[in-house]
């Protein structure tokens, strides 16, 4: 073997080796939870094109601070069921939400699922869905991740638009 060839594979090999740990991620838990309060166009019940938009504070590993989480109810094709029905109504739901730390620093995600009315119309309601990390600020700004997402909410007043309490949980991975 020819000197040359003996310093192509030793590049080759030193390439691989300085690579390898900048490829690899490692993961660690996420847990953030918090409360909050809502707001909705949702007049009385579910229905198609309504939305629901959340805000409060939350604490967490690794990431604890204010949040925010929006939901698109419903789609065009969407059945909002029997108003009449005392079983609650559920339907798809999807939106974005962020978490802003003290600093300044954020995480955003995406989160789809089901929301759904615990009973009659103008009653509580869930979502529960899955997140997807989608990047952030700050420390976060190259984070991805995914896991469990679920929020609760309640109305305050009958038949009205709805503002009311607002409950967050995350549990999965994040890697940043």
């Amino acid at each position: 073997m020819n000197r040359q060839m003996r310093w192509g594979i030793l590049l080759v090999v030193l390439g691989m080796l300085v690579s390898a740990p900048l490829s690899a991620q490692t993961f660690s838990a996420l847990n953030a939870s918090g409360s909050g309060r809502n707001e909705s166009n949702c007049f009385h019940t579910f229905f198609p094109g309504c939305t629901v938009s959340a805000s409060g504070t939350s604490t967490g590993t690794p990431i604890g601070g204010d949040w925010i989480l929006r939901l698109d109810i419903g789609g065009p094709t969407s059945q909002n069921g029997s108003t009449t029905s005392p079983q609650g109504v559920c339907i798809p739901g999807a939106g974005a939400g962020t978490i802003t730390e003290t600093g300044g620093d954020t995480l955003s995600f995406n989160a789809v699922g089901t929301v759904c009315e615990e009973g009659v119309s103008s009653g509580p309601y869930v979502f529960i869905g899955t997140y997807r990390i989608t990047g952030g600020t700050g420390r976060f700004a190259a984070a991805i991740g995914t896991g469990s997402a679920s929020a609760a909410y309640g109305r305050e007043g009958t038949f009205t638009r709805g503002a009311g309490y607002a409950l967050l949980q995350l549990t999965g991975s994040i890697s940043y």
